[in-house]
């Protein structure tokens, strides 16, 4: 089967492990013919700070998926906004996919799909969401264009071309259906999860010891690991300061990722042999991080780490959130209330009485977390868009 994966309103690197970047991997090794068509641009700074532009020539990813880079029609300023690039239709029909997935809709371009499926009508499209209204849409405008003007314009169109339309939380098949106005039909929950391979490659190599030695973490201790894009939001500040005030001297707290300006001075008032901060790992540390851990806690608004935690099979603590009831699962708690004594108690509950923290470590073991592999992710794609020609 020829895949082409279709990436313009985020940036494609091959060093990142997003959903494009895993998806695309994990259909190569089960024997697919995989391109990715995107943009110039590569993110190298944690923060998003810092943007390069890659040439548009032909490449391949370690893994053999080719990928090709279109021209943008505007300067970057501009175009990071509207996402128009040159070719599109031209490149679309020289590579001829089976499978189309598009990633994101929030691209005006996407409107050249329209006459190529009209060309193309054996070709079946599918696109997914990472928009929510916790990152997308928040003020006023933002809001009004895209449920009124571009929905309109754009996406009333593709949902007639798209065969499945998916949400990668419940909070953004939501989005999908609310502000996109895409039919609950055609809407399905594809989750994000973690690179198989890196992950078995943490847990083969005795990462969890080596990360505790590393940072005077004794076998007796109780180490809670967190990161990622650390901002005001994500509420990790909260957490250093419940286990620098806790009663339990074993408790240890480690933070790694890329840290605001904000934010860095108040978790540096934190920093001691409790709390450490790591810096930014990459995203091949991010899982022996997690397996170092015997709690991985996040007290703030979603991340894609979440989903890694979990499919790492520890112990993991999220803040409870409105459309993100996919990490409801075994071995993990939900935090209703963020604040500094909520994160003390939950922790001092499972310091005092050994039993139920190993009830959720024996939880966590659940195979249903294997959901959360690329693996597992990638072959439902498949099933979900040929299912109808194999019976």
């Amino acid at each position: 089967m020829k895949v082409v994966h279709l990436c313009l309103t985020t940036p494609f690197d091959s060093a990142l492990a997003y959903q494009d970047n895993l998806l695309s991997k994990y259909q190569r090794k089960a024997g697919h013919e995989v391109t990715v068509v995107t943009t110039p641009y590569l993110r190298r700074d944690a923060l998003d700070r810092q943007w390069l532009e890659a040439p548009t020539k032909e490449e391949f990813t370690a893994e053999g998926v080719r990928v090709r880079r279109l021209a943008p029609w505007l300067p970057f300023r501009i175009n990071r906004r509207f996402h128009l690039y040159r070719g599109l239709r031209k490149v679309l029909a020289q590579e001829a996919p089976d499978l189309l997935f598009v990633h994101g809709l929030a691209s005006v371009s996407y409107l050249a799909l329209c006459p190529f499926h009209r060309r193309y009508p054996s070709v079946r499209i599918v696109f997914d969401n990472h928009g929510d209204l916790l990152n997308s849409c928040r003020n006023r405008l933002a809001y009004l264009y895209t449920r009124y003007v571009y929905r309109w314009l754009v996406t009333r169109r593709l949902a007639r071309i798209g065969e499945r339309f998916y949400g990668v939380t419940p909070a953004r098949c939501d989005f999908l259906r609310d502000m996109y106005g895409i039919p609950e039909r055609k809407i399905d929950l594809l989750l994000m999860g973690a690179d198989d391979e890196a992950l078995e490659r943490a847990a083969d190599e005795g990462w969890r010891e080596r990360i505790r030695t590393q940072y005077a973490v004794a076998p007796t201790d109780f180490l809670v690991v967190t990161g990622g894009k650390i901002d005001r939001d994500k509420n990790i500040h909260l957490l250093a300061e419940a286990v620098a005030a806790s009663k339990h001297k074993q408790l240890k707290l480690l933070v790694f990722g890329a840290v605001s300006e904000e934010m860095r001075p108040v978790l540096a008032s934190f920093a001691s042999d409790r709390v450490q901060l790591a810096g930014w790992v990459s995203a091949e540390q991010v899982y022996r991080y997690f397996l170092a851990a015997d709690l991985v806690f996040f007290p703030g608004l979603h991340s894609v780490l979440w989903e890694q935690a979990l499919a790492c099979k520890v112990p993991c603590v999220f803040s409870k959130l409105e459309g993100f009831g996919h990490v409801d699962v075994p071995g993990a708690l939900l935090l209703k209330e963020r604040s500094v004594e909520t994160c003390g108690a939950l922790l001092d509950s499972l310091l005092d009485d050994a039993e139920p923290y190993a009830a959720l470590r024996a939880a966590a073991c659940s195979e249903e977390r294997e959901a959360f592999l690329y693996r597992r992710i990638a072959r439902k794609v498949e099933e979900d868009v040929f299912s109808v020609d194999k019976k």
